[in-house]
């Protein structure tokens, strides 16, 4: 089976003044490891680590192999990507850490 290629980079964005907390947007694009072909329609979903784990943001990827998810906060999360006909890819990142990563 396939297996996918993951490129990640963070955005920090500020929060408002009145919560003063930063939130962070997490982009990517997903790719074909061998030949570096973007996958389109990639299911990329997010869940944080440990006592959150309920939590989940959901995205499918562009025509371009692109996602981006918002309104993320600092902290360490997991991101599962599955596409058809590759093998499904888990990575764990720390938000506010990690600036780019690739899998």
């Amino acid at each position: 089976m396939k297996k996918i290629m993951y490129v990640a980079a963070l955005l920090v964005l500020i929060g408002s003044a009145a919560t003063a907390q930063k939130t962070y947007s997490l982009s990517g694009t997903v790719a074909d490891s061998l030949s570096r072909q973007k996958i389109s329609n990639a299911s990329v979903w997010i869940n944080p680590s440990g006592a959150d784990s309920l939590l989940q943001w959901n995205t499918i990827t562009d025509g371009n192999g692109h996602f981006t998810v918002n309104d993320l906060y600092y902290g360490e999360y997991i991101v599962h990507i599955v596409a058809g006909g590759f093998e499904a890819t888990v990575k764990q990142m720390v938000l506010g850490r990690d600036d780019e990563i690739q899998v």
